[in-house]
């Protein structure tokens, strides 16, 4: 989906990305993992088909996660940290395919 993100450097220091209607395609890049001062992601209103990124709980910064209108499915009911999205101020997940309830714990 995104090649781009393996050709930038300091990818670990990126605190916005806003990809909102960009007709991307495809899978969720696993590289967004390196992000560990996103505050912002907008995926929103792609063609992304994958299942729930759970792997973006472990994203520290992270408080807004706009996922709306891709083909994205499946459980969002499997935390795999103690603390799941932790700093999360907003969410948008509709208008995709996803099942169960989505866990955030404020410590």
């Amino acid at each position: 989906m995104a090649p781009f993100l393996k050709h930038l450097k300091e990818v670990n220091k990126i605190r916005s990305l806003d990809l909102n209607a960009n007709e991307l395609e495809g899978s969720l890049p696993r590289s967004l993992v390196n992000c560990k001062m996103l505050e912002v992601l907008d995926l929103g209103n792609n063609y992304i088909h994958d299942s729930f990124p759970n792997w973006l709980q472990t994203l520290p910064m992270l408080q807004v996660l706009v996922l709306r209108s891709n083909g994205l499915h499946g459980s969002i009911d499997n935390p795999i940290v103690i603390s799941p999205f932790s700093s999360l101020r907003i969410i948008d997940l509709s208008h995709n395919e996803f099942t169960g309830r989505l866990q955030i714990f404020k410590l």
